[in-house]
């Protein structure tokens, strides 16, 4: 059977992944420009992105929320600071990881085939998206928190494919294996591909979902045109 389309996550795949180092530092940021307790701020701050995953709420509405839920009454500048804080952090980490990116996509659609990307996001991630450097090469994305649906539910796979114009069935499926998105993704019939990134791996850990991964696995994401062409 023909290979129709290439399918992409975002993070740890055409981005690096989220760096968590940086992002305690910003919440420490967060926290202390709000006058909240860190543990507290970071425990709600974390709790909270189910939320900012699916839409529910947006990052300024997030950041409102965790301080009235910790009982505080902070000024509005505060809030706005905060959020400007994680805002600038999502800016600065949604580019691709090296040019072999670009030069990747552009290899897929030149042999015909569709390039599509599903991520897992909290609402100030699509803009930075469709105005990245990789936009222009991709057919369709959906972004969890615009469909109101997360990996690993097949229905955010089986709406993309949809909307992709392609079959599961003729669909590669490449991911770093966060939120259980290769499972998820073979469910509904797509070849789910491993992408083990080692350096990162090392430095922010293996997802759970991909230790006792036995399907196929790349460690480039160049390399995904060897299956291509290989069929």
């Amino acid at each position: 059977m023909s290979i129709d389309a290439v399918v992409f996550d975002l993070f740890g795949t055409l981005i690096p992944k989220w760096n968590t180092v940086r992002s305690a530092v910003v919440l420490e940021r967060m926290a202390r420009l709000l006058g909240l307790p860190l543990e507290k701020f970071a425990e709600a701050w974390v709790e909270a992105y189910a939320d900012r995953e699916i839409g529910r709420v947006t990052l300024r509405e997030c950041v409102a929320r965790t301080v009235r839920s910790l009982g505080s009454d902070v000024a509005e500048e505060r809030v706005d600071g905060a959020y400007r804080m994680w805002g600038a952090l999502i800016a600065t980490h949604v580019r691709p990881r090296d040019a072999e990116v670009v030069r990747t996509l552009a290899a897929i659609r030149s042999r015909g085939c569709k390039v599509g990307l599903i991520s897992n996001c909290s609402p100030e991630v699509p803009a930075l998206v469709r105005t990245s450097d990789f936009a222009g090469f991709i057919d369709h994305a959906t972004f969890s928190c615009e469909i109101g649906l997360a990996k690993p539910d097949p229905r955010i796979f089986e709406a993309h494919c949809r909307e992709l114009g392609v079959h599961p069935e003729q669909s590669l499926y490449l991911g770093d294996g966060g939120s259980n998105e290769l499972h998820g993704a073979q469910s509904v019939g797509m070849e789910p591909i491993f992408l083990r990134i080692v350096e990162e791996i090392a430095a922010e850990g293996l997802p759970e979902a991909v230790a006792a991964w036995t399907g196929r696995e790349l460690t480039r994401l160049g390399d995904i045109l060897d299956c291509l062409d290989a069929g």
